[in-house]
């Protein structure tokens, strides 16, 4: 239940050329192809990268899942995945770093509007899966939507209306990156869209060589993936405080961060003292144990050193970490993990109602 197993022939997305074979996505992956997996690298843009692709097909499979499970449990009716695989056309929202929007949108269009031939053998489909049409969105500007919209009534958060007038500087976090964007009054500034080549992966890096040096040995990489979020390490009954490396690898990471933002925005002519606020998002800036500082706390100290008057964005009342806000509509929590894909999901819920209320209206007037 908690991994896919696919067969592809040779395919190619962008400069990227992913090999004829089988691949493995999820639990079965971490835990028996870890040493193997493919995974996202700074070093090439998302729209050329085959983890991509192989993103794409898995994400799918899941959504194909989810509709068997409608039909299942509202409408009492059992039907085959590889029925349902092959009745849908797929319309795909992509999210990208800000500055890979428009060339990745030309690039992903080309690459994938058209019909793929995959072998699922877990659970068991062929397929022609066919692409009807691709759309990209942001990243930072849909997590900026995130917080600002409920998507479980579309409505502005009432204690969040004062970005609408503000100048936010959106940190989006991730593993490898961190990407970076300025909304003034809602509309993102194109000169200040930017790709910081240090994320959540630098933090845990630098944990474990503090890590290393302190239990005078190495550990497999899952132990210092959790002590990156939880401050912790566990070994068997034994376990391990490591929350003043942890502390002092994010202060060591955000000032590379803050000290880039600083150098870049100047050498576009934005003064980072009209950014009034910050707001600090994405995977990267995760923590989930008490006593641990966000790293959000560490950018914001870092950025005041050239803005002194700048404040952070408080989402603390807006998020969980236990990852639930795909599935949740009655919440209008979310993930920071996640916040993108949701704002994602409500600007294209929004753009829906909108055109369905013009044909309406266009009907009600014919």
């Amino acid at each position: 239940e908690n991994s896919l197993v696919f067969k592809t022939s040779a395919l190619k997305i962008g400069n990227a050329e992913l090999e004829a074979g089988t691949y493995v996505h999820g639990l079965l992956s971490d835990r028996e192809f870890a040493d193997m997996q493919i995974k996202p690298t700074a070093m090439v843009q998302k729209y050329d990268s085959e983890s991509t692709l192989l993103s794409i097909f898995a994400s799918i499979m899941k959504a194909t899942l989810l509709i068997q499970k409608y039909f299942k449990e509202e409408k009492g009716t059992d039907v085959e995945v590889s029925h349902l695989v092959n009745q849908v056309k797929w319309d795909l929202t992509l999210l990208l770093p800000p500055k890979q929007v428009n060339e990745g949108l030309k690039t992903l269009v080309n690459s994938l509007v058209k019909n793929f031939n995959i072998d699922f053998l877990l659970p068991k489909a062929k397929s022609s899966i066919v692409i009807d049409r691709v759309s990209v969105q942001a990243e930072g500007v849909m997590a900026y939507t995130a917080v600002l919209i409920k998507k479980s009534n579309y409505q502005p958060r009432q204690n969040m209306l004062f970005m609408r007038e503000s100048n936010v500087l959106i940190i989006d976090i991730g593993a490898g990156t961190t990407d970076i964007v300025l909304i003034q009054n809602g509309v993102p500034i194109e000169n200040s869209k930017h790709t910081i080549n240090f994320g959540g992966n630098n933090i845990k890096n630098k944990l474990k060589q503090k890590i290393n040096a302190k239990l005078g040995t190495r550990l497999p990489d899952e132990f210092y993936e959790e002590a990156s979020i939880n401050g912790k390490i566990k070994q068997g009954l034994k376990e391990t405080d490591v929350k003043t490396e942890l502390d002092v690898s994010k202060r060591e990471v955000s000032q590379l961060i803050s000290g880039e933002i600083q150098d870049y925005l100047e050498a576009t002519n934005i003064q980072l003292q009209i950014v009034q606020h910050i707001l600090v998002v994405g995977g990267g800036s995760m923590t989930n144990a008490g006593g641990i500082t966000p790293i959000s706390e560490y950018i914001l100290k870092g950025l005041k050193r050239y803005a002194p008057n700048v404040q952070l964005v408080d989402i603390k009342d807006i998020t969980e970490e236990d990852g639930l806000s795909l599935e949740s509509t009655k919440s209008d929590k979310v993930s920071p993990r996640e916040l993108n894909v949701v704002g994602a999901g409500v600007k294209l819920d929004l753009e829906e109602i909108k055109a369905h209320h013009l044909a309406k209206k266009a009907q009600t007037q014919q």
